[in-house]
Order: structure tokens, then C-alpha cells, then sequence
């Protein structure tokens, strides 16, 4: 336990001077640019890799815009999850010769999350809780095609939301997820005055064990414009987002999606590379960007999960389980209540895992029957 402490402050502390937005790469459960309300189990560990690209050919120069970054997520109670997310290598977007046009490391995200809460709706659950973040450019800042962000820490804060169709067997079931967030940009000299915005998104995830497809719509919309007059991406933005990912193992997947830019908002950015080239040559925001992610979860001195077993119903059924009962079997992980409480919701968790798993029989023998009933016409 004082070890894994120590890695943390560790990391913490390596990461905090390259820290910026907290909706481009998003680690832990859920899709792309969106994350679900609810937490990992204690103990459980995630990494995710992540790559995007765009890149456009004009007359004089090439416009690219390539960027790599990692993602760990750790479940530290059950409703209390800790992420960083670092910018690994980034282009700064133009090709100009004499001019650096690469940069690692880029920013980093600390991110807080409190969820994992849920409150009934008709004969289902709706989970909710929020996200905080706080974000800071590293050395190169203000890049031409990402989204704003100026030499000051900001701050973001979202509210989560999602609806599964059938929370108990998450991994086949389509869900609904949305975030919507507060962002203050720290750009000027009184908070009042900075650069504020509302970043937002939503999700449609329809899970099958070994394939997950998903939708995203996500954007930016500005309260307050930057007082920067000079930044660039500092207008309105909305993506539409088609995903796919494929679980190879229990622990172990790899995605891909493809964002769509749906809308751009007014022009208010002074490109100083475009003195040369038409207006159209220089967009605000890349009309399209090619996203890849791979996901590992390895097993931790508090959660142990066989990485690499092949994705059935029985295997995800069993690991569902496992991350259900982590509390009740490891009694020296987080003591965060008295074990009279944690059995009475181990045993509530066990009376709801068999109604759906009675209401699951009872819909396949109702498509049993009328299969029987079709061929006997």
C-alpha cells in the first residue's frame, strides 16, 4: 500500500509541470471523447494509446496534424477513479522551413472522478456523478487545428450521466452516455474575464462481448470568448464521431473512429500562416481526423484480471463478478466501510444479478417459443 502511494505521488509529480483540455482523450470506461458514470473497481488499472491524425496538402506547404498520447486510469473506491492523460508527441501543425513543427511532451490532464451513483427509473437504473480536471500547456502553446488553450492552468468540471438497457450484463448492452462540462480557459488576469466555454458530448454505445459500436456528437460551445486575440481554435466546433472496437482479450482491445466536423463557428482567428493562401486553405478546425486506441488492463497487487482469456459470456460474466465482490474478498483494500454494510450490498448486488438473469431466460424462451410456433405454421 505505501508503495503503490509513493508511485502515485511520483507520477503525480512528473506529470504535474507538462499539464490542458479534458475532453480530447478520454482514459477508463466508455468511448472516444466520451466517459461513462461509472468508476472502475478498486484497484483495477487501465492504459490506453492513443493516435490521431489529419493532414491536408496546399499549394505551398503541408497542413498535418498528427498526435499521440497515453491515458492510465486507476479505481481507487468504488465510487472514486483518479486518470492522467499525456500528450506524448504532437505536430504543431504546418511545415515551414527554419521553424520547429513537432512537440514532446505535450500537455497532461489530472482528472478526478467521483461516480458510479445511480437512482431508479421504471425497472432500470440511471448511474450519474462528475468529473474534474485541470489543465495546463507545456512548452508550445496555442497550436494551430487543437483546441485553444493559453499558458495558464485551466479548470474544467463535468456532470455525467448513463443508461444502460440492461446494467447488469454491461458488456451486451446498448447504453446512452452524456457529459456536460464548465471550462475556464485562466487565460487573463481575473478569472471573470478568461476564456470560458462548455464542452460537451454525447454517446450511443452498443456493446456485443467481443465488439463494442459506437456514435459520438461532441464539441466545444464559448460562454466568453479568450481575451487572446490571437488564438487559434477558439470558435464554436461540433464532431460527429463513428467508432468500433474489437476486445481480442478479457484485457486487451484496439479501436478506431473517424471524426466528422459537423459544424465550425464564425471565423475569429488571426492565421498568420495564411498571409499567402486563400481562406479556404486554412480551416479552423481539420474536416476530418482518423482517431486509433488500444486498451490494457493488467492485473494490480488489489485486482487481478486474466489479461489475456479469451472474451465469452462466461469469462465476461465471471469478471463482472470478480470486480463485484473485490470489496467483500480483499478486506485490507480501502476500508471505506464497515464490513456489516459492504455484505448487505454484496448480497443486494446477488438478488439483483439474478433478476436479470431471470428476465434474461424468460425472454429467450418467449424467442424459443415463437421460433417453434413459425416452423410449425
Amino acid at each position: 500500500m505505501r508503495n503503490l502511494f509513493a508511485a502515485t505521488v511520483l507520477t503525480a509529480l512528473l506529470l504535474l509541470p507538462a499539464l490542458t483540455f479534458g475532453d480530447q482523450f478520454v482514459g477508463g470506461d466508455g468511448a472516444f471523447y466520451t466517459t461513462s458514470a461509472q468508476t472502475f473497481a478498486p484497484g483495477k488499472l487501465s492504459f490506453a494509446l492513443y493516435t490521431r491524425s489529419y493532414a491536408k496538402p496546399v499549394t505551398e506547404r503541408d497542413i498535418r496534424n498528427n498526435t499521440a498520447a497515453m491515458a492510465a486510469h486507476f479505481g481507487f473506491t468504488k465510487h472514486i477513479e483518479f486518470g492522467a492523460t499525456q500528450i506524448l508527441y504532437q505536430d504543431v501543425n504546418y511545415d515551414i522551413i527554419g521553424e520547429e513543427t513537432t512537440l514532446a511532451p505535450g500537455y497532461t490532464q489530472i482528472v478526478g472522478k467521483m461516480a458510479n451513483y445511480k437512482f431508479a427509473m421504471g425497472e432500470n437504473f440511471i448511474f450519474y456523478g462528475g468529473k474534474m480536471s485541470i489543465t495546463k500547456q507545456g512548452k508550445t502553446y496555442n497550436l494551430y487545428l487543437e483546441p485553444y488553450y493559453d499558458i495558464g492552468i485551466a479548470g474544467q468540471i463535468d456532470f455525467l450521466a448513463s443508461y444502460y438497457m440492461n446494467p447488469f450484463y454491461p458488456k451486451e448492452s446498448p447504453s446512452f452516455h452524456l457529459n456536460l462540462g464548465y471550462c475556464n480557459l485562466n487565460d487573463a488576469t481575473q478569472l471573470t474575464k478568461s476564456g470560458q466555454a462548455v464542452p460537451f458530448s454525447l454517446a450511443y454505445i452498443n456493446s456485443k462481448l467481443k465488439k463494442e459500436y459506437s456514435v459520438e456528437i461532441s464539441g466545444r460551445l464559448f460562454l466568453q470568448e479568450t481575451p487572446v486575440s490571437e488564438a487559434y481554435s477558439q470558435e464554436n466546433f461540433i464532431y460527429l464521431t463513428p467508432g468500433f472496437k474489437y476486445n481480442f482479450f478479457l484485457g486487451l482491445s484496439v479501436g478506431a473512429a473517424l471524426d466528422v466536423l459537423l459544424y465550425s463557428g464564425d471565423d475569429n482567428t488571426t492565421n498568420k500562416y495564411s498571409n499567402t493562401m486563400e481562406a479556404g486553405d486554412y480551416p479552423n478546425y481539420a474536416a476530418w481526423r482518423l482517431n486509433l486506441k488500444l486498451d490494457y488492463t493488467p492485473s494490480t497487487a488489489f485486482y487481478e484480471i486474466p489479461t489475456f482469456t479469451e472474451v465469452s459470456k462466461e469469462s465476461v460474466n465471471k469478471e463482472t463478478m470478480r470486480a463485484r465482490r473485490v470489496m467483500t474478498d480483499r478486506k485490507s483494500l480501502f476500508e471505506w466501510v464497515v464490513d456489516e454494510e459492504k455484505g448487505a450490498e454484496y448480497i443486494d448486488l446477488e438478488l439483483e444479478k439474478i433478476r436479470a438473469e431471470r428476465k434474461r431466460a424468460e425472454a429467450e424462451l418467449e424467442q424459443l417459443k415463437k421460433e417453434i410456433e413459425e416452423k410449425s405454421k
